[in-house]
Order: structure tokens, then C-alpha cells, then sequence
């Protein structure tokens, strides 16, 4: 009983620091660097991590890809899930509730959940 209580106290822990929203300065790099990327990266393909820019490695994030809708920055996953950033081509954020789940965090860009 105290290893599954133990395991679920870690897990929560490991689940809710990937969830953290990036800082303002953080941001504000994002914004210069990231949508020049956005617009030089295949579609529907993941970009390598040696083609992020400085912003972008800062954040540390798993897998980094590019669709028509925009780009995708994951900064977790565990299994069908999946949170991250968000930056929009030109998209209209669909209403709560919805699977992905997008929330503003500032200068175009979009916290977002996939629950799978």
C-alpha cells in the first residue's frame, strides 16, 4: 500500500512539473524565433531538435512538429496525452471541451492538451 501511494505522489509530481506555463521572457524569445521555424518546417513532419532555435531548446521540449493548423512545441507526454505549446497558423481555438484543448497564454500562443 505505501509503494502505490509512494508511485502515485511521484507520478502526480513528474505529471503536474511538465505542465508548467513558460515565463514572459520566455515567451518573448518564442516570439521572435519560433514562427519564421513555423514557416520553414515541413508539414505533418517532427522537426529535429538541431534545427530548434535557442528559445526553443530552453524549453526543453520532447518533440517539436509542424501541421497545417501550426506548430506544436510537446513539452509532455504519457501515453495518448499530450500538452505543450501551442502556435496557430491562423486558427479559430475551438470551444471548451474539445479534444485538443487550447488556452491562451499570451502573445499568440496557446497552452494545449490532447487527451487522446
Amino acid at each position: 500500500m505505501t509503494k502505490r501511494l509512494a508511485f502515485a505522489l511521484l507520478l502526480t509530481a513528474a505529471l503536474t512539473a511538465c505542465q508548467r506555463t513558460p515565463t514572459s521572457a520566455e515567451l518573448e524569445g518564442l516570439v521572435i524565433e519560433v514562427p519564421a521555424l513555423r514557416r520553414a518546417a515541413p508539414l505533418n513532419q517532427d522537426i529535429p531538435a538541431a534545427q530548434w532555435p535557442d528559445a526553443l531548446k530552453r524549453l526543453a521540449p520532447k518533440r517539436v512538429y509542424n501541421t497545417a493548423d501550426g506548430l506544436y512545441i510537446v513539452t509532455s507526454s504519457f501515453f495518448v496525452t499530450e500538452q505543450g505549446i501551442f502556435v496557430p497558423r491562423n486558427m479559430q481555438v475551438p470551444p471548451p471541451g474539445s479534444d485538443p484543448a487550447y488556452t491562451p497564454i499570451g502573445s499568440g500562443f496557446y497552452s494545449y492538451r490532447i487527451e487522446g
